[in-house]
Formats: C-alpha cells, structure tokens, sequence
C-alpha cells in the first residue's frame, strides 16, 4: 500500500511539473506576441531623388522604377548606376538597390523576344551595382512561367530576386504558386494577398508566411 501511495505521489509530482513547463511555454509565447515587431521599410522609388530620400529616411531597401504612372517599367541604365553610386557613398550603406525589370506596361505574358530583352537587363543591372532584380512571367493560361523565371534567376545571380505582383494576377492558388516559385528558388514575393491593399488581403499573405517564412524575410 506505501509502494502504490509513494508510486501515486510520484506521477502527482510530475504532472504537477508538466503543468508548470506547459505554464512557462504559454508565458514565453505571451511575451513574445508583445513583444514589438521590427517593421523592414521598402520604399517604390521612380528617380534618384527619390531613392536618396528613402535612403535619408531609412528604408532598408528600394525598388527602382520607371513610368509608374503605367505600372512601372524598367528604369535606364543611367538612373540605375547614378542611384547605386548615390546609395554607395552613405556611410550606412544601409539601403540596398532592386530594380524592376519589366520592358513594357501591360499584362505578363512576354514573347522570346521580350524575355531576351528582360534577360539582358538583369545583366546590366547587375554590372551597374543592383542588389536586386524584380521581375515575373506568366504563361498565356495564367499560371507562373517556369522556364522564362527559372532562366532569369540563374542570370540574376548573385543579386537576390523579386517575383512581382503578376502574382496576384496568376489563376494558379496562392500556396501553389508559392510553391513553385519557391523551387525556382525565387527570393522574395511581392503580393497584396490578390487583393486592391495588403490589408485587405492580410489573411492570404498570413497564409503564405505561414506556408514558407523566408518569402518576407528582410
């Protein structure tokens, strides 16, 4: 009877101590969910007079455009090395360079023609300083065009690349266009969680964090 008493005291004992262990992982999570979240500011910036105001302002990174007013286009290769000289000479060096590379305004769907034009691009951006490429392929079906996005990736190296917001257009799910751009091993995404602002999409860009963290890291 004293063996079955000593043996009841003993799982008493350790269930009391799963609880605090459970208690202490439940505190933990709470101090961490208050914690306050480093916002990463990246600024669209259409000049070099706009990226040397990001770059004062502190933003983390810009993308580079032209024409805006259209959707953006690539900008030229003058305002591309005037802005990574400008960014090059702060002390900080804080402010990295991505450049959109898009060759007209107008739906994804880019003939051969075009995409060698997107290819030369990202090798001139990338002789001219850029940290980063932004840039996306549709088929004519909607879905991510693989082998034009594969091909400007392996070109891009070693600058980072941005699939664009011809995601939110694409008619493949969210999470399985993720999926394929990360095995193109795209470095980043830009989205509005396939609605007009990202708050209001908030919900499916939770969803893609969720689904591979490292599409939003800085």
């Amino acid at each position: 009877a004293r063996a079955r008493a000593r043996a009841r005291a003993r799982e008493r004992a350790r269930a009391r101590a799963r609880a605090r262990a459970r208690e202490r992982a439940r505190a933990r999570a709470r101090a961490r969910a208050m914690e306050p979240q480093r916002v990463h500011v990246e600024i669209c910036c259409e000049g070099v007079r706009s990226v040397a105001a990001a770059a004062a302002g502190g933003a983390e990174r810009v993308e580079l455009c032209a024409d805006l007013g259209n959707g953006g286009v690539t900008p030229s290769i003058g305002i591309v090395r005037t802005a990574a000289a400008i960014l090059g000479a702060r002390r900080d060096r804080r402010t990295r360079l991505h450049v959109l590379v898009r060759p007209r305004p107008g739906h994804f769907v880019y003939s051969d023609d075009e995409w060698a034009a997107v290819l030369a691009d990202v090798a001139a951006l990338r002789d001219a300083g850029a940290d980063g490429v932004v840039l996306g392929a549709l088929t004519p079906g909607g879905r991510v065009d693989e082998a034009k996005t594969g091909q400007a990736v392996c070109a891009a190296r070693p600058m980072k690349v941005t699939f664009h917001r011809a995601f939110d257009v694409a008619t493949s799910e969210p999470l399985e266009t993720l999926a394929v751009l990360s095995r193109l091993q795209v470095d980043y995404l830009l989205t509005s969680g396939r609605k007009p602002s990202a708050l209001q999409g908030s919900a499916c860009i939770r969803q893609l964090l969720q689904a591979d963290p490292s599409v939003g890291a800085p």
